[in-house]
């Protein structure tokens, strides 16, 4: 197995990369933001970077979009997309949030609570009527989130694609994602270290899903669980590899959607998986882990048939990760109703 850190990885201290949770201050109200003029002051007293980020539309310094911003009350600000992209996804999450079909109130539980959209008013000339999206932060409550980002399906283009986009899609990620159907777009892990979950952060960007060989994908769940560092805590895999199986259940019943380029936004706290291995505390455990779908900007109708592009990458991906479990930890398989 090659070794993952040479491709994509960046290290820094902790404490610059974990996204900020501060309470909310007086005078924070998420309302002060929308107004038609707000002082760069009152900006900076609300708003941050969202410095968990690490795929997607301003995860890129260079790549021309805003980042997301993360309020002190906790809420996410995804930017919005340029129509007919941003405007699918807010449909989609309305869409589903209103919604009391049994499809919807299914994937609802595995989507972050959406918030409506807001404007940012003109900020000092720094910006001007940008929307976003308001959302929960998945992160939320994570002292020491350990994150990875990962799109899932062979097809990431919709039916609406011109035939360049299309061939350009298709030829990312060339070791997993033709073959397997799956794509690593980043991982962000805060290494246990002297019995606290504040050493240093590595950061692996796009460059480390792009480069791996379809034989190496074990590598994906080795760092993602730092197996290096802590040593394989089945009891961990074991609980995403359950949360994978329910978010599959859904999919394979669900008929109303075929969703193109979204992704699992996995998540766990390493300071519970170092509480974990000293007390074995299997609910807590549990508490600390956290997966979502998010990024809807290419979701259509199926008109009633599975979403099989979905469905067989995730199968694909919680293969990946069972065979990384001992036999006698694996979960039975997930029978479709």
């Amino acid at each position: 197995m090659s070794d993952p850190r040479p491709s994509g990885v960046l290290t820094s201290p902790a404490a610059s990369s974990a996204p900020a949770s501060s309470p909310t201050a007086p005078g924070t109200d998420l309302r002060v933001l929308f107004r038609s003029q707000v002082s760069v002051e009152e900006l900076k007293a609300v708003l941050m970077p969202f410095e968990a980020q690490i795929a997607g539309h301003g995860s890129a310094q260079a790549d021309g979009q805003h980042a997301f911003l993360k309020h002190k009350d906790g809420k996410l600000l995804k930017p919005f997309q340029k129509p007919p992209k941003g405007t699918r996804e807010v449909a989609f999450y309305r869409g589903v949030q209103a919604s009391d079909e049994p499809d919807d109130v299914a994937i609802r539980a595995w989507i972050p609570r959406f918030h409506g959209t807001e404007n940012i008013g003109q900020v000092d000339g720094l910006t001007s009527g940008e929307q976003f999206l308001v959302l929960d932060d998945v992160l939320e409550g994570l002292s020491s989130p350990n994150i990875m980002d990962i799109k899932i399906g062979r097809q990431t283009w919709g039916p609406d694609a011109p035939v360049a986009k299309r061939d350009h899609e298709d030829r990312k990620y060339p070791g997993t994602k033709a073959p397997l159907g799956f794509s690593v777009l980043g991982i962000i892990i805060h290494r246990i270290k002297d019995g606290h979950a504040q050493g240093e952060s590595i950061k692996y960007d796009r460059t480390f899903g792009t480069s791996l060989k379809t034989e190496d994908v074990q590598t994906i769940p080795k760092v993602y669980f730092d197996v290096d560092n802590t040593g394989l805590v089945p009891a961990l895999v074991e609980v995403v590899v359950s949360q994978m199986k329910a978010l599959l259940a859904v999919f394979e019943r669900q008929r109303k959607y075929l969703i193109y380029a979204s992704s699992i936004l996995f998540a766990y706290d390493a300071e519970v998986v170092r509480q974990y291995l000293v007390d074995q505390d299997r609910a807590r455990l549990a508490r600390g882990v956290n997966l979502k779908l998010i990024d809807f900007a290419h979701v259509f109708p199926s008109e009633g048939q599975p979403d099989e592009n979905f469905v067989s990458g995730l199968k694909n991906l919680i293969g990946v990760f069972e065979s990384f479990l001992p036999e006698e930890s694996r979960l039975p398989p997930v029978k479709s109703d």
